[in-house]
């Protein structure tokens, strides 16, 4: 081999380096002196002077499909994932394979598709990127809930694919306390049960709109001052469900001290409402989020009949609740989300903070991730005609490609950009109607864009509000509001 590498003209052999990518650095070219050494020539094992120059004879250059580590100190358009492909890891800037939900909508996964890459730099364990459907563990970089971004060693918690710390008190240590409301008898304490009479006063049946399912309870605590927003917005495949009662974790966040809205919205299937002879007819999307948007920019309008701060307004519901406050916190004043719903159009229904707990994102992806899961004897089907997708979606043929409704325009990963208020995504690793494929893939967009996020995945839990909230944290829920509502933390 040497001699033949001999035989080769210096001008020949440094295009058939160029040609195969190897790019081994040229030495210099002078005379050649007895006794120089291997590093005459950079990247070299070994050289000798061929020709009045410096010619490499043993190449010690890396090959191009070398893995590099998503974490490593190489130029930010350079960063390849740990796998042999060049498919950029999730939270890399590479613009053809950017992070999960990034760009053209056939570009969902943040990372490799080979079945057993594992996420960025890391090798201890087995879990699969964002977009992976060969494992239960669904984490990009998260790795068994530790706290380890992609590719880095920081012990703080960052969100998968991202270098963005996400901790929700960031902060906080900072803020005021804040100050107690005044009660005017005393801080309210209600049982937590739907159960227990009295349930706490309030204001039924609000009308925002002239469907019968355009209404909402109000929850007004017993003092004079004005007091942030939290509406709850219930679940039930956006076919069910209704306004009251609703979860008792409320309570517990809010302890008096904001007013607290349950609202209802029109359902995709007409039904004749409860306690009442009206009936409400079916609707397709978008006009479940058109109604919340309504019923928003209602309370704004009336801000000082319901002491509310009007600037201080979050969200936070479950399931297809879920799914409507995360489009809530993503694509406020949005014209075309406002469908039919069109009143007080002068009025913002762009919100402060959402909470988004297992809604859906990707309804075309649910069955494959289902089954990726590998855990449910029975998962809900989704391209089926009989899904809540199905009808949401306005579909008329076999499967949700025959929607008269694009998936893209229902999921909120359509709608995130770098200006969205801070959002928490919460999902049970057991939810076998819900993949939690779909809060990663949210995440993940939410990462991209620099959004101010944490994404829980809760072990063991399933398609089920109280566990996956008690899995957040009702301190941090509690907290997470206080901070972006209140500007404060409670002693």
């Amino acid at each position: 081999m040497k001699r033949v590498l001999q035989s080769i003209s210096p001008f020949f052999f440094a295009v058939l380096l160029g040609l195969n990518g190897l790019g081994c650095p040229r030495g210099s070219q002078g005379a050649c002196a007895e006794g120089d050494h291997k590093d005459a020539v950079d990247g070299c094992n070994s050289c000798e002077c061929v020709d009045g120059g410096w010619q490499c004879t043993e190449m010690a250059c890396p090959t191009p499909d070398v893995a590099r580590d998503a974490g490593a100190e190489e130029p930010e358009q350079e960063k390849v994932d740990a796998g042999p492909s060049i498919h950029a890891d999730a939270g890399t800037a590479r613009p053809e394979k950017q992070d999960g939900g990034a760009g053209a909508i056939i570009e969902w996964d943040a990372g490799p598709l080979a079945s057993f890459q594992t996420d960025a730099g890391h090798t201890p364990h087995v879990h699969f990127d964002a977009g992976q459907f060969a494992s239960p563990n669904i984490d990009s970089g998260m790795h068994a809930l530790t706290p380890m971004d992609a590719g880095t060693d920081e012990a703080t918690v960052v969100d998968a694919g991202s270098s963005l710390p996400i901790a929700t008190d960031g902060g906080t240590s900072s803020l005021p306390l804040c100050t107690p409301v005044n009660f005017n008898v005393g801080p309210p304490n209600y049982d937590c049960s739907p159960n227990i009479t009295p349930w706490p006063p309030s204001i039924d049946d609000v009308a925002y709109g002239d469907d019968p399912l355009q209404k909402m309870d109000i929850y007004i605590p017993d003092t004079s001052d004005t007091l942030p927003l939290l509406i709850w917005i219930h679940g039930g495949g956006w076919k069910g469900g209704k306004k009251h009662p609703f979860p008792c974790f409320i309570w517990a966040i809010t302890q008096g001290e904001y007013v607290v809205v349950s609202v209802n919205y029109r359902l995709t299937i007409g039904n004749i409402v409860e306690g009442t002879n009206e009936v409400s007819l079916g609707v397709p999307w978008p006009a479940q989020v058109a109604d919340v948007k309504q019923a928003v920019r209602f309370l704004r309008a009336n801000a000082a009949n319901y002491q509310i701060q009007p600037d201080n307004i979050g969200v936070i519901g479950s399931s297809a609740g879920g799914h409507l406050s995360a489009i809530m916190g993503l694509a406020g004043d949005d014209d075309w989300l406002r469908g039919d719903a069109l009143a007080l159009p002068e009025q913002s229904d762009a919100v402060q903070a959402a909470v988004d707990m297992y809604g859906p994102t990707r309804p075309d992806l649910m069955d494959q991730q289902l089954e990726a899961l590998g855990i449910c004897v029975e998962p809900q089907c989704h391209d089926c005609n009989t899904s809540p997708e199905y009808t949401l979606l306005d579909c008329h043929g076999v499967g949700l490609e025959s929607c008269n409704i694009p998936t893209t325009k229902m999921s909120p990963i359509t709608y995130v950009d770098a200006s969205d208020p801070p959002m928490i995504v919460a999902h049970g690793d057991a939810d076998c109607s819900v993949p939690p494929q779909q809060s990663q893939l949210l995440a993940n967009r939410l990462a991209l864009h620099g959004v101010e996020h944490e994404f829980i995945l809760v072990p063991g839990a399933g398609h089920q509000k109280n566990p996956v909230a008690q899995g957040i944290g009702l301190s941090k829920l509690q907290q997470f509001f206080d901070e972006h509502l209140r500007g404060c933390k409670r002693p």
